[in-house]
């Protein structure tokens, strides 16, 4: 009876703590027996306002904070999504701005290393995990380009904005690349820095665009994380086997 309280006390204890845009909240669909996964999911957090100190959402406070009073057995960060799904486009097209992708990715990474090294003074970097962001799931042009509209230009659509965005919205080919070359450059600067990286970004695509299982083409969410109360259990699995995966 003691032995079997010892435990109980032992894994609610345990606890993966999650922080990330909207796309973590698959975690909150996930159920592992050893741990109490506890999701903060911040709808339009990027990774570039994540090490900007004027940054609106003051994502890094909330998790600097967290880490000062909490020290859960692994903390996982999820970002990146909006900075390539969206807001690419709204520097493009809203700011006037010439990106060249390589750099872009390459400035967000290198602060993202930068901030987890800040972390790990305050939290072992060994319980650190970087999660890749997921392949972009609007396949149809015409479909990416009305959803972006939406998203970075609010209430300033004009028929400037709108021909602006389409002559730069890309094929979903070449959006799946533009996410590929994020996880590749993520995952080689948090292996030179020994950080625990994962994805599922490969199980869900074939032929370099995402398996229509995985996405309903009508959101920019992969089906089953469109919103909280989505569910599509293929989606769940792939996250349930990574996260399994990289926390032995």
């Amino acid at each position: 009876m003691i032995l079997n309280l010892l435990i109980y006390f032992l894994y609610i204890n345990m606890i993966i703590k999650i922080f990330g845009d909207s796309h973590s909240r698959i975690f909150k669909k996930i159920n592992l027996n050893k741990y109490n996964i506890d999701v903060e999911s911040i709808s339009g957090a990027s990774l570039s306002g994540l090490t900007n100190k004027n940054s609106q959402l003051q994502v890094k406070n909330k998790i600097l904070n967290y880490l000062q009073n909490n020290k859960p057995s692994f903390l996982i960060l999820k970002f990146g999504q909006v900075d390539i799904d969206l807001q690419y486009y709204f520097k493009i097209v809203m700011k006037n701005q010439k990106i060249n992708k390589e750099i872009y990715i390459k400035n967000m990474i290198n602060n993202y290393i930068k901030f987890i090294h800040e972390l790990s003074k305050i939290y072992p970097k060994n319980k650190i995990i970087i999660y890749g962001i997921n392949p972009p799931s609007l396949i149809d042009k015409q479909k990416c380009f009305e959803y972006t509209l939406r998203i970075i230009a609010e209430k300033n659509i004009n028929e400037d904005i709108k021909t602006k965005l389409l002559n730069n919205i890309e094929s979903i080919q070449q959006r799946t690349s533009f996410s590929k070359l994020f996880n590749d450059t993520c995952k080689y600067y948090c292996n030179k820095n020994n950080i625990k990286y994962t994805e599922v970004f490969h199980e869900m695509i074939e032929n370099n665009i995402i398996m229509s299982k995985y996405t309903n083409n009508n959101d920019h969410h992969i089906k089953g994380i469109e919103n909280e109360n989505s569910n599509f259990e293929p989606t769940n699995s792939l996250f349930k086997k990574s996260l399994i995966n990289i926390l032995q």
